[in-house]
């Protein structure tokens, strides 16, 4: 892990990946996956709270909140 994990903060994808030291690539199937928890605010990008990120690295998750919008475009 690169940084601290702030639990009052949310992150994008990218600034979790940074922070975990992660591709985004991989944060992104840890959310579509159910590993990490994530919300999607508007229905657009995913964002992460530091509590669920820091559930995440503790094995604590509880998985995803939305589904990713390529997979919703493959239910149609």
């Amino acid at each position: 892990m690169k940084g601290i994990i702030d639990e009052s903060r949310v992150y994008t994808v990218r600034e979790a990946a940074e922070l975990l030291g992660f591709c985004k690539l991989t944060v992104l199937r840890g959310i579509q996956s159910g590993r990490l928890k994530a919300f999607c605010p508007g229905g657009k990008r995913y964002r992460i709270t530091g509590t669920d990120l820091a559930n995440f690295l503790t094995g604590k998750s509880s998985g995803a909140s939305c589904i990713a919008k390529a997979e919703a475009e493959e239910v149609r």
